[in-house]
């Protein structure tokens, strides 16, 4: 049964990349009908729907390899992810291209959320007179500068107060995607061809959520079956059971990233508020949520440390994270 629910959860997030997949073709194959649209606009109109239009495939192109993420439960396989994605492009080669940038963009925003870049490289902190107690206060003291360079990817530094009525809050990936799309209807004046886009797009996340709901539902059955047979009285079976556990909490949490982006990893907040309040425990064994979020935030905590590490020894994501700050730093920018 727990392996039939986790199953039906990597299903779920194999329909999630599909519909994200066919948002994205929609929105590239209209841009032939954009050329033409662009041509009716004046030119400071045409300057911004342009940019809207960019904006708006960029992040579906992103949701897309979110999602693959959470098909695999895995952030940092890019190779593994891509290889996945090629079928569903059907081997288009400027496909996968951008797919791969989309990657390293991500891996690279990613590294910036989870407020690190402070102290995992001293010589730009002492370069700029940055002296700090700890990784988190270092980056604290730099709200100016990751604001900046993270408005370069139209990805929004999540804010405590955005979390109202225990709603995810517009900060998100999600949220990013869905307003950028309302953004491009308004300069259009007339959204109907962005009707399919905006279809495939909330098919995506319905299952992107069923996922987690399915995630979450094998771990129920497992605690289930756990209290009913006392499997946590024998030495042995006890351990296994916890290593079982651990790998089913790994995939409730990058599931639920998936579904969210980059919030999910960088607060915990964020990743509770979905499973608070977006699924249903319809169904399921009773889940005692308390004991379930202090498990989850365990596990989280453990994981962030990994990828971190990962992400800081990637030679690409490197490079593209410092740039953004350098960017940012530019005196052009700091306006």
């Amino acid at each position: 049964m727990v392996r039939k629910s986790l199953s039906d959860s990597i299903e779920a997030s194999h329909d999630a990349v599909r519909h994200a997949h066919d948002a994205w073709d929609q929105l590239e194959s209209l841009n032939s009908n954009m050329a033409s649209i662009f041509e009716l606009v004046d030119l400071a109109g045409a300057a911004d729907l342009k940019v809207a239009f960019k904006e708006a495939k960029v992040l579906t192109r992103d949701r897309v390899v979110w999602q693959a993420m959470g098909r695999f439960r895995d952030v940092l396989d890019m190779m593994l992810s891509t290889e996945y994605l090629s079928d569903i492009v059907k081997r288009n080669h400027t496909r996968m291209s951008q797919l791969r940038h989309s990657y390293v963009k991500i891996h690279s925003d990613m590294l910036v959320q989870i407020r690190l870049l402070g102290s995992i490289c001293p010589t730009f902190v002492a370069e700029h007179g940055l002296h700090m107690d700890s990784d988190y206060q270092s980056l604290m003291q730099l709200p100016e500068i990751v604001l900046q360079a993270m408005s370069k990817t139209k990805t929004i530094i999540y804010r405590a107060d955005d979390l109202n009525d225990g709603r995810i809050g517009p900060s998100c990936d999600i949220a990013s995607l869905h307003h950028s799309l309302e953004k491009l209807g308004k300069f259009l004046s007339n959204p109907d061809f962005l009707d399919l886009v905006q279809q495939k797009f909330k098919m995506s996340m319905k299952s992107s959520l069923n996922a987690v709901q399915r995630a979450v539902g094998a771990w129920a059955l497992l605690q289930h079956e756990a209290w009913v047979s006392s499997i946590w009285k024998k030495d042995d079976a006890s351990r296994k059971f916890r290593k079982l556990e651990h790998i089913v909490l790994h995939e409730i949490i990058l599931t639920v990233c998936a579904y969210l982006g980059n919030c999910g990893l960088a607060d915990f907040r964020f990743l509770e508020r979905v499973l608070r309040h977006e699924i249903s425990f319809k169904g399921m064994p009773h889940v005692d949520m308390g004991y379930f979020m202090c498990s989850l935030r365990t596990r989280r905590a453990s994981l962030v440390k990994e990828i971190r590490q990962e992400l800081i020894c990637s030679e690409q994501t490197w490079a593209r994270t410092m740039q953004k700050i350098a960017k940012a730093l530019m005196p052009d920018n700091n306006h």
